[in-house]
């Protein structure tokens, strides 16, 4: 007579966890004497996370056997493990600087991966310049396990020198009148500016 388990299984640090026969079984017998267990996965990892059907046999001494399948629900309650860093941000062109959140928080490990990364601000501009900001990061794993700190950021005015390049000026007009009337003189041309320069 076979009789199969449900069972729940939590991943460890190394994102890992191990069944064996005994554990999901419920009281599997034959008259005849002991039964010899066997189950098709003995071990999970974080690609199984959720709900798993393993297939449990149960042999007699006769070869005689049994085949039933346990529910084995697989989780994850371990939080990240969150390292952050401080950051720099220089201003662009724009007056704008985005934080590098998979930067900042490049030294955190989960045991099986982090997949979401949030912060209390993200995009700084003129008005952050000569200030610190502390700013609270959250990483978080496909099972909803959080960790959370804060880092400060400072911020630069722009140290990229721009040039007067994003203006919009007509084409060349004719040659001018000549200066001289007799030896070498000059014609000059002309084009006027449509657009003034943005930066200059």
């Amino acid at each position: 007579t076979l009789l199969a388990a449900n069972q729940s299984l939590y991943l460890n640090e190394d994102g890992r966890a191990t069944a064996s026969p005994e554990d999901l079984d419920a009281g599997s017998s034959d008259p005849c004497g002991p039964v010899l267990l066997a189950i098709n996965q003995t071990e999970f990892s974080c690609s199984d996370l959720g709900v798993r059907h393993v297939a449990l046999t149960a042999t007699d001494g006769s070869g005689n056997h049994a085949t039933g399948v346990s529910v084995v629900t697989v989780h994850d309650n371990i939080a990240p493990t969150l390292l952050l860093q401080n950051a720099t941000l220089d201003l662009d062109v724009n007056d704008s600087a985005t934080l590098n959140l998979t930067l900042v928080t490049s030294g955190s490990t989960d045991n099986c991966a982090i997949t979401n990364i949030t912060s209390s601000k993200t995009v700084f501009g003129c008005g952050d310049v000569g200030s610190s900001h502390i700013v609270n990061v959250t990483v978080a794993d496909s099972s909803g396990n959080k960790a959370e700190g804060s880092i400060t950021v400072k911020v630069r005015e722009s140290s990229v020198s721009t040039c007067p390049v994003n203006c919009v000026v007509s084409m060349w007009r004719n040659d001018g009148p000549c200066t001289a009337s007799c030896g070498l003189g000059r014609q000059l041309q002309a084009r006027d500016v449509i657009v003034s320069p943005k930066n200059g």
